[in-house]
């Protein structure tokens, strides 16, 4: 066995939100446009943080097929839109003033330790998991 052939080859992928198309452009070029064999050279280790873990579990469930996965991914990417992530129509709106109200009264009447968890966030992010 040659020394080159024993080496594994790891991504790590980082978090912050828009480093994820990032990313997803920069796996695109290593899949399409790099030399053989280097463009279908699968990773041995794949792992991430935030964004960077969602595109990690991507490219570690799709390593056995190296040119889908570059163009999935960014196809995955160059498609997303915020109503993928997140509501932002008056119905969220809605229920955000809805629960933090309600929260904010039962923590005024039985203190804030006694009442459940009242804030979810500003946003629904409901719509992402099916995304996901």
């Amino acid at each position: 066995m040659s020394n080159h052939a024993s080496k594994k080859i790891g991504i790590v992928l980082s978090g912050g939100g828009a480093r994820g198309a990032y990313e997803a452009g920069v796996l695109h070029y290593i899949r399409t446009m790099l030399p053989e064999p280097a463009r279908s050279r699968v990773f041995d280790i794949h792992t991430g943080a935030s964004i960077g873990a969602i595109n990690a579990s991507f490219t570690a469930s799709t390593a056995d097929d190296p040119a889908y996965q570059g163009k999935k991914i960014y196809n995955l990417w160059s498609g997303l839109k915020a109503e993928n992530i997140y509501q932002r129509d008056t119905r969220a709106l809605l229920s955000f003033l809805k629960t933090s109200s309600q929260g904010l009264v039962s923590n005024l009447i039985f203190g804030a330790k006694k009442s459940k968890k009242h804030f979810k966030g500003f946003l629904d992010t409901t719509p992402l998991l099916p995304y996901l």
